[in-house]
């Protein structure tokens, strides 16, 4: 399943079907916070534009090193011809930057990006920080929404998990422990 990190789709060039720019950029990832899917991309273009534009998810075609490719520049829309997503687009905020907390309010980390499913554009986990120097050490925390999906509570612009979800959290590879050939297993 390819996957991408939403960090990764920021500044993202949009391009037509022959890969031309179109000379717009991904702005922000707009998420449907009850699916947990990416419902749109906000764009910004090279001259500055007086009205909000989108292009939806279910307009792109595919995803490449060089950006995000549509049909055509009519698959890019203002946001006022899409009243569907203006309410998600108002809430909008990133992810990244939330506390992620048990449910009883100890806190695990802080979110630091989104993976998302490039062909369906769900969420398919967090990459998680434990602070500066777990990181350094262990390296970020992945953890899958499969185990999550059904127990996130985005009040208070928090993610609240149950108590338990962080151990199946799965290690970044990135760590100091992992590059130095350190296991906690002996």
């Amino acid at each position: 399943m390819p996957m991408k990190k939403e960090s990764e789709l920021l500044e993202t060039a949009i391009l037509d079907k022959n890969e031309s720019s179109l000379n717009y950029f991904v702005k922000n990832v707009v998420i449907c916070r009850k699916k947990l899917k990416v419902l749109a991309f906000s764009l910004e273009k090279a001259e500055k534009s007086k009205h909000e534009l989108l292009v939806l998810f279910k307009k792109i075609k595919r995803i490449t090193k060089e950006g995000i490719v549509i049909q055509s520049i009519n698959d890019i829309v203002k946001l006022s011809q899409m009243p569907s997503i203006e309410k998600d687009f108002k809430k909008n905020k990133s992810l990244i930057g939330f506390d992620v907390f048990t449910y009883k309010k100890e806190i695990v980390g802080v979110v630091k990006d989104t993976i998302i499913n490039e062909k369906n554009g769900k969420l398919i986990a967090f990459c998680m920080s434990g602070g500066v120097v777990d990181d350094l050490v262990e390296g970020y925390s992945i953890i899958p929404l499969i185990y999550t999906i059904n127990r996130i509570d985005f009040k208070n612009e928090n993610i609240i998990i149950e108590k338990g979800i962080e151990k199946p959290a799965l290690l970044h590879q990135g760590g100091l422990k992992n590059l130095l050939g350190i296991s906690k297993e002996k």
